[in-house]
């Protein structure tokens, strides 16, 4: 992941989801795929709490929420 992101900066790897794309290597080539046949996710060990807020920096549909975040991850971008 620090390869990819070109940094040592922990909280820089996977803030946001154009971070966490290029840290785990997902780009356009992904579109289309289906995951859980195509694309494989391991499953954690316990179940997160989710959270959603609205999306940060758009302008069309800004009030809907439509980010969604583990709750109280400090890996996840700020307001």
């Amino acid at each position: 992941m620090m390869k990819r992101r070109e940094t040592t900066e922990i909280k820089k790897l996977s803030s946001g989801p154009g971070r966490l794309c290029e840290a785990f290597g997902i780009d356009l080539r992904m579109n289309g795929k289906q995951i859980g046949r195509e694309i494989r996710l391991r499953p954690r060990s316990e179940e997160p709490a989710i959270s959603s807020s609205r999306r940060i920096g758009i302008t069309r549909a800004a009030e809907l929420e439509w980010r969604f975040y583990e709750t109280g991850n400090p890996f996840v971008s700020k307001r």
